[in-house]
């Protein structure tokens, strides 16, 4: 897969099964299909969760998305799209601090996402 188009979206059919693979909309629904050589699957999705592919991985080799929260030295922050870069940003502040992903994501781990945690 090309992972500069990759979507994650939660699937309506199970509250935990998150998808990963290529968003389109037909008939006002929305879908994220997976291809493979093996099987071609398509997955109806709660388009308010949709979360854009960043294509940078964290210190554990894990693909970083659009709305994922990330750890760093403690301290929690999410990752946005941002005056045309990917980004993260404090978690719990009202600081308009951010940091540019790309030149950090090495140190980052994933630890969740904001549609997991309605709280934020």
């Amino acid at each position: 897969m090309n992972e500069r188009f990759l979507i994650k979206a939660r699937s309506i059919e199970s509250e935990d099964e998150w998808v990963t693979g290529y968003y389109y909309e037909a008939h006002g629904r929305h879908f994220i299909g997976v291809y493979s050589d093996d099987i071609d699957y398509e997955y109806e999705i709660d388009s308010e969760t949709l979360c854009q592919c960043t294509t940078f991985k964290d210190r554990n080799h894990k693909m970083i998305f659009e709305g994922d929260i990330v750890m760093q030295h403690g301290d929690e922050w999410y990752v946005e799209w941002l005056h045309g870069k990917f980004v993260y940003r404090p978690l719990n502040s009202d600081e308009d601090a951010w940091l540019l992903l790309e030149n950090t994501h090495d140190f980052l781990e994933v630890i969740g996402n904001i549609h997991d945690n309605p709280k934020i």
